[in-house]
């Protein structure tokens, strides 16, 4: 039944509901209706009894008062007894017609009635004969005693009275008892239904509460547990409207539950920092991004300080754009820096605050490498203005000298200005082939051939190529011996020597040392290049690395360089799987050190 009724729709439930009690309402008024209807039958029947118990009672009364009347008007001769006699004759046939009448359908009470009536006429009709005789009032009475039979009849007469009264008497107390069994019979179906009714009404209230109200309550619970987050219960059974509102709520969770998956994917995997910060501008959510951006784990990023990521000098920035997303009921953007152990980043921020949440909504795009590209843009378009116009400025101009016609008479300033040309040109050179490897190192098709190779043998030849730009500066360009071979390829290794001993000899003054040498590192091999230059600041040292990067010198004697040289000597180190870097004290000079491996 219980399975039957989870099948059911609601609106068959609700009929069923209100049909229950209403065809046992109607059960009820039917059966009170036939009672109430035998109890009026009982009510006229039990009339009809006392009016047929009066009646006969009336006639014994007439027959008797008529009796006497006769007797006393003729013993008396008294006229108000014989009208009275007179008017009881009159009356007598009426009330026989009565009594008779009142048993239609009773044949033996009928019988009597008539018997009674046929004596009561008879008794009538002898003192009417007697009464017509000439005989005086004794002889009269005493003959309406003895010769009519009068003691008998009357007798007879008081019988069937009797007899009557009794059978009316019996009639009635059998039509009282039905009345009182019909009245116990109303009460217990009063009682009775009353006891249904309540029944009834617990029954739909547990079964309310079972199918229909225990069903919502679940649908509500799943509504809150969706609101919590938490898994929903299992689907209901049934095919009712609750059932069917229940599937489809599942349906729309699991939507939700996709939509909330595809949303946090796409969160979780952004590049760009997401978070939510309250009004204070403590972190509240972030993703993942925010630890490559900000350098510190989720957990730790929970609850602090957006502020604790900004440099000094961005701090005023930042303030004044985060008081204007308080103030806005759209997003901001602004640019601004945030720095995290050393590396400061550059970030396009986006901002709104959601009053509803009490929170900032943020997304931070990360334009450190679109800076730096500029910057490099910046500079590479620099280097061009100087290291390339400048040389092509200097070649032009000496080509224009010998193309003159003009000529010294010995010739030294026509050689003096090819010598210029030809050392531009270099330079020219010098810078593109630096460029090229710069492109095969970003594009990764710089090849590199390693082989067994003798360390001695490459510093020999940085010595025979640096030796003649030592000399222009009466640099002492110390080479130590060594037996150490390295697994490299020779002409990088060499690249990156001559690299280093040029910047050594450039930053160096004159008439001071420049020494390289070697030694075993482990499995490696550490090759270095010491200068007695003026140094390089330590927050620098690092950087001397970048493209492009320089350090800066006020002295116009040392000769400003294109920046990428170091980037490439770093470049090539990291190709044999070796490592460069540098350590300096201001005015005592620099060492470039780097490792590769000897096997």
């Amino acid at each position: 039944m219980y399975i039957f009724l989870l099948m059911t729709t609601i609106k068959t439930k609700l009929a069923v509901l209100i049909a229950l009690p209403l065809m046992f309402q109607i059960g009820m008024a039917v059966s009170f209706g036939i009672m109430l209807h035998r109890s009026e039958q009982m009510a006229q029947y039990e009339f009809r009894s006392k009016e047929v118990i009066g009646s006969a009672n009336w006639l014994n009364f007439v027959c008797s008062t008529l009796a006497l009347c006769w007797i006393g008007s003729v013993a008396t001769g008294d006229a108000s007894l014989r009208q009275s006699y007179d008017s009881m004759s009159n009356m007598l046939p009426s009330e026989i017609r009565m009594l008779t009448g009142m048993y239609e359908g009773d044949n033996s009470q009928k019988q009597r009635a008539e018997k009674l009536a046929s004596i009561c006429a008879g008794i009538a009709a002898a003192a009417a004969r007697i009464d017509a005789l000439p005989l005086d009032g004794p002889a009269k009475i005493e003959m309406f005693y003895k010769n009519n039979c009068l003691q008998a009849l009357w007798s007879d007469g008081a019988k069937l009275r009797t007899q009557l009264l009794e059978g009316e008497r019996g009639k009635y107390s059998a039509n009282l008892e039905d009345l009182a069994s019909v009245r116990d019979l109303t009460k217990n179906m009063l009682y009775g239904g009353l006891l249904v009714n309540i029944v009834l009404a617990f029954s739909i209230v547990l079964y309310y509460g079972k199918t229909i109200g225990q069903r919502i309550g679940s649908l509500t619970a799943n509504a809150q547990r969706l609101v919590r987050e938490e898994p929903l219960s299992p689907a209901l059974p049934g095919n009712d409207e609750v059932a069917l509102l229940d599937d489809t709520f599942h349906k729309m969770a699991q939507s939700l539950k996709e939509a909330a998956q595809k949303e946090r994917a796409i969160v979780d995997n952004a590049v760009d920092l997401i978070c939510a910060l309250d009004a204070g501008g403590n972190f509240l959510k972030l993703n993942p991004a925010c630890e490559t951006v900000l350098g510190s784990s989720l957990d730790s990023l929970k609850g602090k300080n957006i502020r604790e990521y900004l440099p000094g000098s961005e701090l005023a920035v930042f303030e004044s754009n985060f008081d204007k997303v308080l103030n806005l009921d759209q997003a901001h953007k602004f640019e601004c820096q945030f720095q995290h152990g050393g590396v400061v980043v550059d970030l396009l921020w986006s901002m709104r605050w959601v009053a509803h949440d009490q929170s900032i909504f943020c997304v931070a795009h990360d334009l450190t490498e679109r800076k730096k590209v500029e910057r490099l843009r910046q500079d590479l378009m620099a280097m061009v203005s100087h290291d390339i116009r400048t040389p092509l400025t200097t070649i032009t101009g000496c080509l224009d000298f010998l193309t003159s016609g003009y000529a010294d008479s010995d010739g030294t300033r026509r050689e003096k200005m090819l010598n210029v040309a030809q050392k531009c040109c270099n330079r020219v050179v010098a810078l593109t082939s630096d460029l090229l490897d710069l492109d095969k190192i970003d594009s990764g098709m710089l090849q590199i051939q390693k082989e067994q190779t003798s360390l001695q043998d490459i510093f020999d030849e940085v010595e025979d190529a640096t030796r003649e730009l030592a000399n222009e500066k009466s640099i002492q360009l110390v080479v130590e011996k060594t037996d150490l071979d390295v697994y490299a390829d020779k002409n990088r290794i060499l690249q990156i020597l001559v690299n280093l001993v040029s910047n050594a000899i450039k930053f160096t003054p004159a008439k001071a040392k420049v020494s390289i040498f070697a030694k075993a590192s482990g499995g490696c091999v550490r090759i270095s290049v010491a200068d007695q230059g003026r140094g390089i600041p330590s927050e620098l040292q690092s950087a001397v690395f970048d493209r492009f990067r320089q350090v800066e010198s006020s002295d116009s004697s040392f000769k400003r360089g294109t920046g990428l040289g170091l980037a490439i000597c770093k470049a090539l180190v990291e190709a044999h799987g070796g490592r460069i870097w540098c350590t300096s004290e201001l005015g005592r000079g620099s060492e470039f050190n780097f490792e590769i491996p000897s096997h």
